[in-house]
């Protein structure tokens, strides 16, 4: 394979080894490095794909910073995909675990983040608030 393709090919080789042993906490961190894959080559859809199966996998445990993460991450992608409703969906959720988390970075970034979906479905005075 391709250099770039390898992390690609290990990911899913993990994701396989996970599964193989039904090991959830192998399973997300291979379906999230998959997602971080893909998305960075702007395929969106796949990307979802591969984070809700990691959101979906580490809501069986109990809640922490890669739910932050994931919720955030899951934002993005359907926000880049014209999904607005489910791209706010996720940023709320996102939204209320860094605020658990006290982590004011991210807490920013999404509330740009939230902004940004809301102007782009010409609700400026919601876009203005969060923003």
């Amino acid at each position: 394979p391709q250099i770039a393709d390898s992390s690609l090919y290990f990911a899913e080789k993990a994701l396989q080894i996970a599964e193989k042993y039904n090991d959830d906490s192998g399973m997300i961190v291979s379906n999230h490095q998959i997602g971080d894959f893909y998305q960075s080559k702007r395929n969106y859809l796949r990307a979802i794909v591969h984070y809700k199966e990691a959101y979906d996998l580490l809501s069986r445990h109990s809640p922490n910073s890669e739910e932050a993460t994931l919720s955030g991450k899951l934002g993005f992608n359907y926000f880049m995909r014209g999904d607005y409703h489910n791209a706010l969906v996720m940023y709320e959720k996102a939204l209320e675990k860094n605020r658990d988390l006290h982590n004011e970075k991210e807490i920013a970034t999404i509330l740009k983040n939230i902004g940004i979906s809301h102007s782009e479905q010409k609700n400026q005075t919601k876009a203005v608030e969060y923003l």
